[in-house]
């Protein structure tokens, strides 16, 4: 007979499958078991499934709790989970402890999720340094991201992922096309970033998307003319990369752009015609620091509230007809000829027609102005005595205009009247709000004002035929940090007031 087994033999055996019974708990609950994992790359959704499954390793304690696997509920938030892990180091890059993502915890205190319990279940990850999305504190990104944008993030193409904001981190390489999956997005910004790469065509496919920021970034190539396609788009950012190629006439043509922004990139060619949305209660264009070159469309639509066009190489004469919701217009620094049109918006509350070639007088009718910059132009006639009480910036230097200056302009901060051909007096009075007077190259006469206002920081009177003395007042303005009364004929002493200025720079 053999012999029996002793009661050592007994418990030995008893411990080794206890072992191997906790061990298969153990990679149960952590869900693929590791040899099965190994297989699959870290930034694969796949090697987290058995990790994301509800009842498993990840906590169940969800609103709603999807605790029965395979309910609508539990798919999704297994879904998100998988993606959001292999994504993790992507974004994190060096920062690799910045995410608190893990199947330890509830996915209700991820960083950066927010889940809307609905009905219907809305999801949104907001991964935006300091942004307080009013959750638990532990949601918050504490400090940037410094990896790239991994494509993994596109696996979640069947979740009602409405938000996907990356913005104001450190993230660099391209944009993953992958993100095209995501159907169910409404909003995606990725600006302020250090990507490059061009722009994917891919991301004409979204359908719902209203929202797309891709500004402040190093991104390059041409703008893809299939992003004329995305019919629910109110607000397109691409401002502040290195664009080239013309702006496709498809983008101004959408009836939903509310406000298109592709200033400071190396875009040529045309200007098409304009968006005429009334989405966000008009339209707002802004093109300016580009190559364009042309004439400027004269169908502006009729909901157009602002257009920044300066600093291209448009030419031609300005519209006559202009939108009557224009409140903000800026042509300057191109190469824009012919007179500024008699009849201009009423809203206009700035105008900037500045370094160009125009012809002809200032317009009379500006009732709502505050800014008027019509600066180094071939501009004749009289500064018009209609101007509105509302102005506070002037600037008419370098034109060709004659008369007197004008003395209704209660709100003014700054007046620029240098290099004219102005005659008459200086005002005697003042406004009170004034900062910056610059008169100088003109053809004034009479005595410096005694009793200028306390507010002047910046005084230039030189090159006129001034006469009389310095004004012992002077003294009294504190903010002055440049007097300019060279190339006149004053006479007297200077006042030992002007050597009680602390903020002087010139004198």
């Amino acid at each position: 007979m053999k012999p029996c087994l002793s009661a050592r033999t007994l418990l030995l055996a008893l411990c080794v499958l206890c072992a191997a019974i906790a061990l298969t708990a153990l990679m149960t609950i952590a869900g693929t078991p590791v040899a099965a994992q190994d297989t699959l790359p870290l930034d694969d959704p796949e090697r987290y499934h058995g990790a994301c499954l509800p009842g498993t390793g990840l906590n169940t304690d969800f609103i709603p709790n999807p605790s029965t696997p395979g309910t609508p509920a539990a798919i999704l938030r297994t879904e998100v989970c998988k993606a959001l892990l292999a994504s993790q180091a992507a974004l994190e890059g060096p920062n690799n402890d910045v995410l608190n993502w893990s199947t330890t915890r509830n996915m209700d205190t991820w960083t950066g999720l927010v889940i809307n319990a609905g009905p219907p279940v809305v999801y949104t990850l907001h991964l935006v340094p300091g942004l307080d999305i009013q959750r638990t504190p532990v949601k918050r990104l504490n400090r940037p991201l410094k990896g790239h944008i991994p494509p993994a993030l596109g696996y979640m193409s069947n979740t009602p992922l409405r938000d996907l904001w990356l913005e104001n981190n450190e993230l660099t390489g391209p944009i993953p096309a992958e993100l095209a999956n995501l159907s169910n997005l409404t909003s995606l910004r990725l600006n302020n970033n250090q990507l490059t790469g061009t722009i994917p065509t891919e991301l004409g496919n979204f359908t719902r998307l209203g929202y797309l920021y891709l500004n402040d970034n190093q991104l390059t190539g041409t703008i893809p003319a299939v992003l004329g396609d995305l019919s629910q788009l109110l607000v397109l950012w691409l401002h502040n990369n290195q664009l080239t190629g013309p702006i496709p006439s498809e983008l101004v043509n959408m009836s939903s752009m509310a406000n298109l922004s592709l200033h400071n990139n190396q875009l040529t060619g045309t200007i098409p015609k304009l968006p005429t949305s009334t989405g966000l209660g008009g339209t707002v264009a802004d093109l300016h620091n580009n190559k364009l070159t042309g004439n400027i469309p004269t169908q502006l639509g009729d909901h157009l509230l602002r257009l920044n066009l300066n600093n291209n190489q448009l030419t031609g004469n300005i519209p006559i007809t202009l939108p009557a919701s224009l409140g903000q217009l800026r042509l300057n620094d191109n190469r824009l000829t012919g007179n500024i049109p008699i009849t201009l918006s009423a809203a206009l509350r700035e105008l900037h027609l500045n370094n160009n070639e125009l012809t002809g007088n200032i317009p009379t009718t500006l009732p709502s102005l505050q800014q008027l910059h019509l600066n180094n132009n071939q501009l004749t006639g009289n500064i018009p005595a209609t101007l509105p009480a509302s102005l506070r910036e002037l600037h008419l230097n370098n034109n060709r205009l004659t008369g007197n200056i004008p003395t209704t302009l209660p709100s003014l901060q700054q007046l620029h009247l240098n290099d004219n051909r102005l005659t008459g007096n200086i005002p005697i009075t003042l406004p009170a709000s004034l900062r910056e007077l610059h008169l100088n190259d003109n053809e004034l006469t009479g005595n410096i004002p005694a009793n200028l206002p306390n507010s002047l920081r910046q005084l230039h009177l030189n090159n006129n035929p001034l006469t009389g003395t310095i004004p012992t007042q002077l003294g009294n303005l504190s903010n002055l940090e440049q007097l300019h009364l060279n190339n006149n004929r004053l006479t007297g002493t200077i006042p030992a007031a002007l050597g009680t200025f602390t903020q002087l720079r010139t004198l």
